[in-house]
Formats: structure tokens, sequence, C-alpha cells
């Protein structure tokens, strides 16, 4: 019996020794494989073989571009950035999962549309899309953020282009608000209803003249006032940006003031206005006019999402808003064709705001910058 036990240890070394032997030679030929076709090992695995997903394996910047409204660049870019939140050793592929959330952003499908696009479950996407947005807002203070101080003088001189002046060489960006079409319930209806007649959420923001967002505030109700979106914000409590001696470029829904942070808005015209002041304003709209050209970029790249309802939940519907705005910065200068918006009428319906709310130290610089000039 003994010599039994002996011989059965034996063999099993032998055949422990001889799989041990093969599992190495399988990595090796594994290794080797991967390194010579580094594409296959996505596309064969199940789950990835859809057309939109092998297009971005592939890098065919025409599928990428209709689907997923980036370039192979940009695309590229939000990958580094989704490797920041995303550390999936098991499961979902990094780059699937950005694809699928990029797709659904891009073209506005449904869960159950994107799910049948990539051959994945509705409820699959689901959990794609809440992890991204959860994700890419952790990211927001690396991708939306005031320029450095280095930054200011070309910031200035591109207002001054746009505008064709000289006047406006403390401009580092311009503020405006949006609103972006939502779904809510009826008993929310009143709340979110803005003066065009729809329901909304506002979207305030900065961006400086390379159409880059500065600073967003997004979840307020359309009911709710430019001013008082502006009031509300971390831009106007924390009083960090801009720097003293700088200011925002605003239309007439804002007050124009020093203090606590600075905006030059257009002479109102509640009366008639001299020649030079009608210059100013024809100046300042050319400048100002960017922060519409950034808005109409971001929704041209997202139309999917912003030309219809956003059917979400609150919640979901102001990470979305959101998320599209990171997702702008990153994509900047991306090659994509989004045309830009000229021309742009301001608008002059007041809401109210009245030229007594201005400070006179407003006014002061306002008229100032006026002098300059030259008629």
């Amino acid at each position: 019996m003994a010599e039994n036990a002996e011989i059965d240890k034996v063999f099993l070394f032998a055949q422990f020794g001889k799989l041990m032997e093969l599992y190495s030679q399988h990595n090796k030929l594994k290794e080797r494989f991967l390194k010579e076709y580094p594409k296959r090992e996505l596309l064969c695995q199940n789950g990835y073989n859809s057309a939109i997903f092998r297009a971005v394996v592939e890098k065919d910047n025409s599928i990428i571009r209709k689907h997923l409204r980036l370039t192979v660049i940009a695309l590229e870019r939000v990958f580094n950035y989704g490797a920041r939140f995303l550390n999936t050793k098991t499961g979902w592929n990094d780059r699937f999962i950005i694809t699928v959330f990029l797709y659904w952003l891009g073209c506005g499908a449904s869960y159950r549309v994107t799910g049948a696009s990539f051959g994945i479950s509705r409820y699959t996407v689901r959990d794609i899309v809440y992890k991204c947005l959860k994700g890419f807002l952790s990211l927001k203070s690396s991708v939306i953020k005031y320029p450095a101080e280095s930054e200011c003088e070309s910031i200035s001189t591109k207002f001054n282009q746009r505008a064709g002046t000289t006047i406006f060489n403390r401009a580092l960006g311009a503020i405006d608000g949006t609103h972006i079409p939502i779904a809510v319930p009826v008993r929310l209806r009143d709340q979110y209803m803005n003066r065009k007649s729809f329901t909304s959420i506002n979207l305030q923001a900065v961006c400086s003249s390379n159409k880059e967002f500065l600073s967003i505030c997004v979840g307020f109700p359309g009911s709710v006032h430019d001013e008082r979106v502006l009031q509300s914000s971390e831009l106007f409590n924390l009083q960090n940006f801009p720097p003293p001696g700088y200011y925002l470029l605003g239309d007439s829904g804002y007050c124009c003031r020093t203090s606590p942070i600075a905006i030059l808005t257009p002479y109102k015209r509640l009366q008639p206005l001299t020649a030079r002041q009608k210059k100013f304003n024809e100046l300042h709209s050319k400048a100002r006019t960017v922060i519409e050209c950034t808005f109409g970029a971001l929704k041209i790249r997202w139309r999917s999402i912003f030309d219809k309802v956003l059917r979400l939940n609150l919640e979901h519907c102001v990470q979305t808003i959101a998320v599209a705005c990171i997702m702008h910065n990153i994509c900047l200068n991306d090659g994509l064709d989004l045309i830009e918006v000229n021309n742009i009428v301001e608008d002059c319906h007041y809401e109210g705001v009245a030229t007594e709310n201005e400070n006179i130290d407003a006014i002061s610089m306002r008229d100032e910058i006026a002098n300059n000039i030259h008629m």
C-alpha cells in the first residue's frame, strides 16, 4: 500500500509539472499573439464585435465622427481622462465603456437602442451611463478651470481681435446663460417654465476668447432670472475670478458692476444713446458673442441631446449637461466641423433689470472704456 501511495505521488507531481509547462507555453503564445495583433484581444471577446467599437479599435475617423461626435484625436483624449476613474480589471474594457457612453451622449439614443447597437442589455447601458456621468464629473475641476496669470494677456488680446478694437484689454471672459429643454413632472411645470414657454434648466457659463468654458453653473429652473442664477453661483460667491483689474463681458440681462466680481455690460437702450454709446454697444456685442458661439458649438456637437427635450430625472439632466460641457473642453480644437454662429442678434429682453442697480463705479468704468473708442 505504501509503495502504491508513493507511486501515485510521483505520478501526480509529474502531471502537475506537465500542466505548469503547458500553462507557461500558453502564456508565451498569448503574449506573442497580442504583441503581433494587439487589436485582436478586444475583438475576440464576446460583446466587443459591434461595428461601432470595431471602428474605434481600428481608428476609423469617419464612423467615429458620425456616431460619437468626436475625431480620433479627441477620442484618445477622452480615453486618457476616462482612465483616471475607470480601472476595470474585470468586466467590460475601459474603452468599450467610454465608447458606449459617447454613443449614448452623441446620438441621444435610449438605453434600449444603445444596448442593441452594442449587443448588451439596456440595464448595462444604464449602469455605464451612470458610472461615466459620475466619473467625468469628478474631473470637472481639472478640465473646467480659470486661466493662469500668464494666459490673461493673450485672452484679452483675442477679445479685442474679435471686436476689431483695443478697448477690451482687461476682458477675461464672457458670461451668459442658456436654457436646456427638459421634461419635468406636472407638479414642477410652473417652476421650470421659462419666459419662452418651455420647461428648461438654466446653464450659466463663462468662456474665454478661445471658446473654452472657464466656469459653469447648471441646475437652476428655467423660471429663474440670469441675475439671480449669477448671485447664487459659486463664481459670484467665492469671488476668485476674474482677478482684480479684470472683468467679464455680459449682456443686458446682468447689472454692470465692479464688485463682488466685475461685469461689463452694454448701455441699456431704455433712453436715447449717444453715437459713442452705440459704438460701444456694437463693439461689446462683437466681443461678447463668443459665449453664444461656445453654446452653439456645445449644442451642435451634442445636438442629439440638446436639440430635443432631455428625458431623464432632474439629477441626471444636470449631470448630463455638466458632462457635455466637460467634454466640450476636452475636445476643443479637435478639427470637427462645428459651424460658428455669426451675426447673432442680442437678446433685448431685460427681464426687469433696472439701471439703478448699476453702481457708480461700474458706470464710470464703462464710460472710461467707451471714451477710448476712436470715433
